[in-house]
Formats: structure tokens, C-alpha cells, sequence
């Protein structure tokens, strides 16, 4: 059986670098740990190499990020649009002389 580094029998029982992940690691092909791919969702490198279920499982967490994300978004631009709405409506109503103000 071959031996990678720090002892594990594969490749895919190595851990992920940590430094890695944040651009921190200059061990390059001396790490002892497992460099990730990059999330094309995230552009992180945590995927692991040969591990399906975790790439799955980033991949599931990363596209519920990114809706939550969007979802606020959204709200954000509907508030914008409320109030852009009710400052058009408010203008119309003072120029058509419903609305006046006394000084």
C-alpha cells in the first residue's frame, strides 16, 4: 500500500491546507496537506480533490450562500423601488396641487 504524506493511505484521507484556502500556504507540493480546487461559485480553493461527498456538500452550501444573498438583494431593490415610487407619486401630488405646503 502506498504511503502519502503524514502517514495516510490516500489521497483522499488527507485534509485540506487551511493556508492554502486564504493564499497563505508556500509550501507548494511539500504541504502535507491536500491543496483545493477553486468553487467557480465562491473562487475559493476548498474543494477537495478526489472527495465527491464534500465537493457536493460546498457546492450545496455555496448556491444556498449565493441565494440567500441574492434574495436580500432583492429585497433591497424592492424597498428602493417603494420608495423611489412614493417620492415619484408624492411629486406628482404636489405639482398637481393635492398636496401643499404652508410656510
Amino acid at each position: 500500500m502506498k504511503e502519502y504524506r503524514n502517514g495516510f493511505s490516500s489521497l483522499g484521507s488527507l485534509p485540506l491546507c487551511p493556508y492554502f484556502e486564504t493564499g497563505d500556504c508556500d509550501k507548494g507540493d511539500k504541504c502535507q496537506f491536500v491543496h483545493g480546487d477553486v468553487c467557480d461559485l465562491c473562487n475559493v480553493p476548498c474543494l477537495h480533490p478526489t472527495d465527491t461527498e464534500q465537493r457536493a456538500q460546498h457546492r450545496r452550501e455555496c448556491i444556498d450562500a449565493h441565494e440567500a444573498a441574492m434574495e436580500e438583494a432583492f429585497a433591497e431593490a424592492r424597498s428602493a423601488d417603494i420608495y423611489l415610487n412614493n417620492s415619484i407619486l408624492t411629486f406628482y401630488l404636489i405639482m398637481q396641487g393635492f398636496i401643499c405646503f404652508e410656510i
